[in-house]
């Protein structure tokens, strides 16, 4: 990528002029060099062009900082305000991703907190297994409350409650449209009414959603870019998953075509 078409990229995506995407770019590069410190800075920096390639300016060692004072950083940098400042960061970081090969974002992602992951800036923490529990009625007892399902997307996907709350009824009402009546009403048996009522909205058959028209659908409902919804979805689906049963987790994975793996890994 170029960079003119990365500072283009960085436009579509945060609406701001070409000025603004150039500062937003340099900031939030310099800022990230200051995180993950001087040995992943130069990886980066490699691949990409020499008018982002000069933004990294690491220090002697990585800084380990939240991802609230990333944005205080470059707000203070752009001389923009905090909500003016959080969707160019998000841009930015979406822009990052598309120009840089998968293993090096890897390699310095690991080094973020979940909090980061509202930036963009990496992926969601994924859920744990079904519950192995046998087929029988205990077995599809509730055994995880709203607040605990809510919390754990919270901490997966670095959002507060509420905004974890929205992501929840986002996606499951999204799931509910992908899977066939019958199986969001088994699933839901095994979730808290609050969480579970969203999931059984839709009613009615199965529709063949692709797993992008999916993530789309899950970001207008969010009011999000794609690629936050995304991991968002990973987070809220891969607590559905520790939340059930394997034999009923079985059963919903049967009715999905390979593709929304990525979704859950």
């Amino acid at each position: 990528m170029s960079y003119e078409e990365f500072i283009a990229r960085v436009r579509q995506l945060a609406g701001v002029s070409p000025d603004e995407a150039k500062r937003a770019s340099r900031a939030v590069l310099l800022t990230l060099s200051e995180r993950i410190g001087p040995k992943e800075s130069a990886d980066t920096a490699s691949q990409l062009p020499k008018g982002l390639k000069d933004a990294f300016m690491p220090g002697a060692v990585p800084d380990p900082f939240d991802a609230k004072e990333f944005v205080r950083r470059v707000a203070e940098l752009t001389g923009a305000s905090r909500n003016e400042a959080l969707p160019r960061i998000r841009a930015v970081f979406i822009a990052l991703q598309e120009a840089v090969s998968p293993g090096e974002l890897e390699d310095w992602q690991v080094m973020l907190t979940p909090d980061y992951v509202d930036l963009a800036a990496r992926p969601a923490e994924v859920g744990g297994h079904p519950r192995t529990t046998p087929r029988g009625s205990r077995a599809r007892a509730r055994t995880v409350g709203a607040r605990d399902f809510v919390k754990r997307v919270a901490d997966r996907a670095g959002l507060d409650e509420e905004r974890a709350r929205h992501a929840t009824e986002a996606v499951l009402e999204t799931f509910g449209e992908r899977i066939a009546a019958g199986e969001a009403e088994d699933l839901a048996a095994q979730l808290p009414e609050p969480v579970a009522e969203p999931l059984l909205r839709p009613g009615g058959d199965a529709q063949p959603i692709p797993v992008g028209d999916f993530v789309e659908r899950v970001a207008e409902r969010e009011g999000e870019l794609p690629p936050v919804a995304e991991e968002h979805t990973r987070a809220v689906l891969t607590t559905l998953r520790e939340a059930v049963t394997l034999d009923e987790w079985r059963d919903t994975e049967a009715e999905l075509p390979r593709e929304y793996g990525t979704l859950f890994a």
